[in-house]
């Protein structure tokens, strides 16, 4: 392969990322109000204040990383018993499933996610929006100001000249826009090639499970806060409410005034 090739693949490698980043965005509405499920049904904010997901994460994020080292070292918290965070251990009450499991479930089952943004990436590409189109457009029209960018400027000097080279101009961008679909193609083309299409899995796959990560350690975070304000808020009321109780018991009675005829 030689290196305008290499450079063309790269190129479309990266503006495919953006398309899939953008469904990314979508798709996280969903994959949080499952983080948000399982993280009240297995009442992880009761058992441990401290967070142990920190630490997957950095796993998660580390150099080398990949689904299966994640999912060993979950299963690895539970074989440590006392020494680990009681949270893994914690089961669910129908199935008395460990949440250490259910979680692994749950990174697998991202996999669902994975496809379904690439079919919506790979839709988009073969029916593209009006605002889809508008985008490739501008990336194409920015492509050529840049290629142009260290060419000579000459500025016209006669009315007639500057008509010429604004009718030739809006010419060369209608010529470049109407290149659309042969761009579309090639990204198309790409997402569809099976080494490709592999390799573009397996990345996206693991970016997802590093945002589950770090959602799930800020939703348990935000439960244990939410919790320790619940706690403080009746506490301080029960104070309050005490307080008024002894201050009304220590004052004296007055006697009420005789009735005078």
């Amino acid at each position: 392969m030689n290196i305008s090739m290499q450079f063309s693949n790269v190129r479309i490698a990266d503006r495919l990322a953006l398309r899939i980043e953008r469904e990314v965005q979508q798709q996280m509405d969903g994959i949080l109000e499952s983080i948000k499920k399982i993280s009240t049904e297995y009442k992880i904010a009761d058992k441990d204040k401290k967070s142990p997901f920190r630490n997957v994460l950095a796993v998660a994020v580390g150099s080398g990383s990949s689904l299966e080292i994640i999912k060993n070292y979950i299963r690895y918290q539970v074989g440590r018993g006392g020494n680990a965070s009681p949270i893994w251990s914690l089961r669910r009450e129908e199935n008395q499933r460990l949440f250490a499991q259910e979680l692994v479930s749950e990174l697998d089952n991202l996999s669902t996610d994975v496809i379904q943004i690439l079919d919506r990436v790979r839709k988009s590409l073969i029916e593209p929006s009006q605002e889809t189109q508008d985008a490739a457009s501008g990336e194409i029209l920015e492509d050529a100001t840049l290629g142009s960018a260290n060419l000579p400027q000459f500025e016209p000097t006669d009315d007639e000249t500057k008509e010429s080279l604004a009718d030739n101009s809006f010419s060369e961008k209608k010529d470049l826009v109407d290149k659309l679909p042969s761009d579309q193609e090639k990204l198309l083309s790409y997402l569809d090639d099976e080494d490709n299409q592999k390799t573009i899995r397996k990345s996206l796959h693991l970016e997802l499970v590093q945002l589950y990560l770090g959602y799930l350690a800020r939703e348990h975070t935000a439960q244990v806060g939410e919790k320790e304000a619940k706690r403080a808020s009746a506490s301080s009321s029960k104070e309050i409410s005490e307080q008024e109780s002894l201050s009304s018991k220590g004052k004296p009675k007055i006697p009420d005034k005789p009735i005078r005829n």
